[in-house]
């Protein structure tokens, strides 16, 4: 009977030991994860969430131009990340429109889905130009102003049907480049397009305003052709259109741009924006930004009731050799343009392309973008953030 007591006595000790350990490892492993969680939500205080530049001021649309490099990761991921609108090229005379009934739209139909997959506002660029963006093949052959015509028709709406992108890109490049320097219009033998015809003037406006007696009647055409297929944002852009001081001789071509933009209203044509380009070059944008020329500018056009953007914009350093102290420069001048187009109600702003050396055929080493060849951020990166963190609401 002894024994026995004896036996569960130690039995019953033993089990209440191993209560008491199971309870002490129970509490124990609690406290470890309550401080585990403690240690993660301090680090969380502690550490800074890296935000992108879509981030500082919500108001803005601020991209790239996207090249079709959907296979390279770091390169998308940069866009997704920093940028919540990006600029899809389509060019008809680079192998977009290479035979009368032939269009290839597959590169650009990648970026836009791409674009739309991740968010971002899709932006076209660029439907009709001078001859320099045309096919041969077009610019060979005579034709009638019906076929002409008919050809227009087809540059402009063919984009628009295929994936559905009348309803996916939200900002439509319908017209690029029609004006010389002097603000007058490119002659035919520059551009096609005019064979179908002039109309006068009907901008009201007079004296040194008026520039052009008359205008190209395709420009009409092609932006009310674009308005039978999308509601979405139809823009006119060129390139020095922001020079309004006479001392430059560019002033003439921002004149002509704006009368074109009033003729185009009065006469009841669809137009919501207009895109300066913005190509500069290292510590000489004086002639733009200068009495805070730029942003005068910006509101100027804005007051048409016209969206306005900044659509290429890139700083290049010409022939000068690359050093540190060019890159602070660089980035001195990309925060001033920045914070100028921002302050003067510019609602998007893209920089043509991201990358430095990408593009082989423009300003390939004059380093003239935020990324440099290995898609490290440069200081012109942080001009432009900064003029984002400035101006912001």
């Amino acid at each position: 009977m002894n024994s026995r007591f004896n036996f569960l006595f130690q039995l019953a000790v033993l089990f209440c030991f191993f209560l008491v350990s199971c309870s002490t490892d129970e509490k124990n492993s609690l406290n470890e994860d309550d401080a585990s969680q403690q240690q993660s939500e301090t680090e969380s205080e502690d550490t800074p969430v890296e935000i992108g530049l879509k981030d500082i001021n919500t108001s803005l649309r601020i991209g790239g131009t996207i090249a079709p490099l959907l296979d390279n990761s770091k390169y998308m991921n940069i866009h997704s990340k920093e940028f919540n609108a990006g600029q899809a090229l389509w060019y008809a005379g680079f192998g977009g429109w290479p035979a009368e009934s032939s269009f290839d739209y597959a590169n650009f139909n990648k970026v836009v889905n791409w674009m739309v997959d991740n968010k971002l506002s899709p932006h076209n660029h660029m439907l009709v130009g001078p001859n320099f963006y045309m096919p041969e093949w077009l610019l060979s052959t005579t034709w009638t102003d019906e076929e002409l015509d008919t050809h227009l028709k087809s540059l402009v709406q063919g984009i628009m049907e295929s994936n559905d992108n009348k309803n996916k890109v939200d900002v439509w490049n319908v017209i690029n480049e029609v004006f010389n320097q002097d603000g007058t219009y490119r002659s035919q033998g520059d551009m096609l397009w005019n064979q179908l015809g002039f109309e006068d003037d009907n901008s009201g406006l007079v004296g040194e305003n008026l520039i052009n007696e008359r205008h190209p009647i395709f420009i009409g055409k092609a932006f009310s052709y674009a308005r039978e297929k999308t509601n979405k944002i139809l823009e006119y852009r060129d390139y020095l259109i922001e020079a309004t001081n006479p001392d430059n001789g560019w002033d003439k071509k921002h004149k002509a741009v704006y009368q074109l933009l009033k003729h185009l209203q009065n006469s009841d044509i669809p137009i919501d924006a207009i895109g300066i380009q913005g190509h500069y070059d290292i510590g000489n944008s004086n002639w733009v930004l200068e009495n805070n020329r730029l942003a005068n500018v910006v509101e100027k056009f804005k007051a048409l009731n016209l969206e306005v953007y900044i659509t290429e914009l890139d700083i290049g350093s010409q022939d000068l050799m690359w050093t540190d102290a060019l890159a602070e420069r660089q980035k001195d001048d990309y925060y001033a343009v920045v914070k100028q187009v921002v302050e003067g109600g510019a609602s998007r702003i893209y920089t043509w392309g991201i990358q430095d050396g990408l593009d082989k055929g423009w300003r390939t080493n004059e380093h003239p973008l935020p990324w440099d060849e290995n898609l490290d951020k440069k200081p012109a990166y942080f001009g432009i953030k900064a003029a984002l963190e400035d101006t912001r609401n």
